[in-house]
């Protein structure tokens, strides 16, 4: 795990004992209690304050962002650097991210990430999600 600081942000991976409590607005629609996994959540804090959250996961060995937020734009860059650097050095090749183009913090990701020498896919796509309990008794 690797640490990243710009403009005195720290951006790392969440460590399991992190006892700050995240803004409602860096973890929406998550409810209250979810049991985020520290192994694919990036926090980006100022003092003691978590200003802004990357949440990933792995898919056929490409790293999909499911979700990033901010309440300073100050933290993308940190966060996306430190979720770049422990993604390479767990041996992971590619990343995937899914933006909402109605969110300026997601629309400054993707400006870091084409910057970075990604691929921008401009089709629309529709996101959509349940719970696996309403699923089985489907």
């Amino acid at each position: 795990m690797r640490t990243h600081a710009v403009l005195e942000i720290e951006a790392r991976l969440m460590e399991p004992s992190d006892t700050y409590r995240m803004p409602k607005s860096l973890t929406e629609p998550f409810p209250d209690g979810w049991p985020y996994d520290p192994q694919w959540t990036w926090v980006a804090r100022r003092g003691g304050e978590c200003v802004g959250t990357l949440y990933a996961g792995l898919c056929q060995n490409i790293v999909i962002v499911m979700m990033v937020r901010s309440i300073d734009n100050h933290a993308l860059v940190p966060l996306f650097r430190a979720f770049a650097a422990d993604c390479q050095q767990r041996g992971h090749k590619a990343y995937m991210v899914y933006l909402n183009p109605e969110k300026p913090e997601q629309l400054k990701i993707a400006k870091i990430a084409q910057k970075a020498g990604a691929i921008i896919f401009p089709q629309v796509m529709i996101g959509m999600g349940g719970s696996f309990e309403s699923a089985v008794k489907w």
